[in-house]
């Protein structure tokens, strides 16, 4: 009985707090509509780029068309990786901290999706403004090594030193430590963090996207296989579980340099 009252109060928390963040999203939805309907009426030739066997027309027509699915593909991926965890986590086998989730933290990750809103206002931004990403094929294989070997070399390194600038003292009481109030991490916590370190991951991951686009050998499936794997990565190396064998590492030690787990 104890149980059963346990989740019928996980539940509710939950539900009151997807109530209270349904106006917030539902606006910046509607604005979404919006802004794909302007672009695509300002968009005087789809047929143009699609006939040249390319993805977008000038303008970024179909790059803010396809922006708002990529939005709701993103909400998807990570609910599943959410329900899943917490399936896990309701078994309680092979739990790194066997604990349960408290409310607390079920309260402040509520709107883990914010951080993609906010990708996607400035997905628009930059669909409407940079002229280089008018016109993109749906697959470059050259532009697709370039995202690897930038994410690689440059990026993980920053993120490295980033990640170790937070912790220090300073930045860690003023702004990191807000993502470690999480004890019993799940996916979600992954993107649990003020808006200033949003925004600073954002213009970080970003590198790639807007290397590749100014190079001109960016791709449609370039940018959201990047994105998807920078989702897949955070929602793994989250969890409360471990996904991938530690021997893999030993036989394979690139691997390590691609992704990260929990432990």
């Amino acid at each position: 009985m104890r149980c059963a009252r346990y989740t019928r109060c996980q539940v509710r928390a939950i539900s009151v707090a997807m109530l209270r963040s349904d106006e917030y999203e539902f606006s910046f939805l509607s604005v979404s509509f919006n802004l794909t309907a302007r672009a695509l009426r300002a968009s005087p030739s789809l047929s143009s780029c699609v006939g040249a066997g390319v993805g977008v027309s000038p303008g970024g027509g179909l790059v803010s068309f396809l922006i708002f699915p990529f939005m709701l593909w993103r909400m998807l991926h990570n609910q599943i990786w959410i329900t899943w965890s917490r399936y896990r986590n309701a078994r309680g086998n092979g739990r790194i901290v066997d604990k349960g989730i408290e409310f607390e933290q079920v309260g402040r990750e509520r709107d883990w999706d914010d951080q993609i809103l906010f990708n996607g206002l400035t997905f628009y931004i930059g669909a409407m403004t940079l002229a280089e990403a008018s016109c993109l094929p749906v697959w470059r294989s050259d532009g697709v090594i370039t995202t690897i070997l930038l994410h690689v070399r440059p990026v993980e390194f920053l993120y490295y030193w980033l990640h170790r600038a937070l912790h220090h003292h300073y930045l860690y009481s003023r702004y990191h430590s807000h993502h470690h109030s999480s004890i019993i991490t799940e996916p979600i916590t992954s993107v649990i963090h003020p808006f200033a370190e949003h925004v600073v991951y954002f213009l970080l991951f970003a590198i790639p996207l807007l290397i590749t686009v100014q190079m001109g050998t960016a791709s449609i499936m370039s940018f959201v296989g990047y994105v998807t794997y920078i989702d897949l990565m955070n929602n793994m190396g989250h969890c409360n579980f471990e996904l991938i064998p530690k021997w893999i590492f030993s036989y394979f030690p690139p691997l390590k340099y691609l992704m990260y787990t929990p432990s």
